[in-house]
């Protein structure tokens, strides 16, 4: 994870035990384990988002591919407004007529 090889390891122990004394170190590898685990959560539960994001992109794109598929004719009318715009004056216009 980070690296540290062991003799480097045990400089830090003893860096801390003088600093802290020995009535204090389990607190503190206590509350450093929380730490971790804390971190440790947050990074899966980040990772397990991700993955629904994606597995919910996929999902999307595939429904959108087979509604294209099932109906080809059909027409976004967001998408070219022009086109809609004369069908809606020809209904206007044959409902005038009437």
């Amino acid at each position: 994870m980070f690296s540290l090889s062991m003799p480097e390891i045990i400089v830090i122990f003893f860096a801390a035990l003088i600093f802290m004394g020995p009535e204090k170190m389990p607190k503190l590898a206590k509350d450093i384990g929380k730490f971790l685990r804390n971190i440790n959560s947050t990074v899966s539960d980040l990772k397990k988002e991700i993955e629904i994001e994606s597995e919910v992109k996929k999902d999307k794109e595939e429904i959108k591919t087979e509604f294209v598929k099932d109906f080809p004719e059909e027409k976004d009318p967001y998408l070219n407004k022009e086109e809609t715009e004369n069908e809606n004056e020809e209904i206007i216009e044959d409902k005038e007529e009437k």
